[in-house]
């Protein structure tokens, strides 16, 4: 899988080490700065370290409006890590996390199905020789 960051050139995030790291107290002022600056971009944030067939508009924001709003600067994921509010925004990863999932599935049935569609016609075919 390739997330939305990298895809933008970002190298990727692991906010759910980092988050364990701030919960338990260990994470540095350097740490929390960096991740804070992340979590204000839609390419660096808990959203942009999802898979990059996830919709988007221009911006990076999700299309999906209940991922979006728990991405969201104002009461989400950005506005947990600006207040640092670490297990708020673990919990909020956990649920970005299995929206994105559903969305990921949803984005690649029709794929998958004309896959199966087409290797259907092809049963009993041995091909290479």
């Amino acid at each position: 899988m390739t997330t939305y960051s990298e895809k933008n050139g970002r190298s990727p995030f692991n906010w759910t080490k980092f988050l364990d790291r701030a919960i338990n107290g260990k994470a540095t002022f350097s740490e929390k700065l960096s991740a804070f600056h992340r979590s204000t971009s839609w390419v660096t944030c808990a959203c942009g370290n999802q898979c990059n067939i996830i919709p988007r508009d221009e911006f990076g924001a999700p299309l999906d409006s209940t991922l979006r709003e728990l991405g969201s600067p104002f009461n989400g994921f950005t506005d947990a890590i600006s207040k640092e509010d670490y297990k708020k925004a673990k919990s909020l990863l956990l649920k970005i996390e299995k929206r994105s999932a559903y969305l990921i599935k949803k984005e690649l049935a029709p794929k998958i199905k004309a896959a199966k569609e087409l290797l259907s016609t092809y049963e009993g075919w041995i091909f290479g020789e």
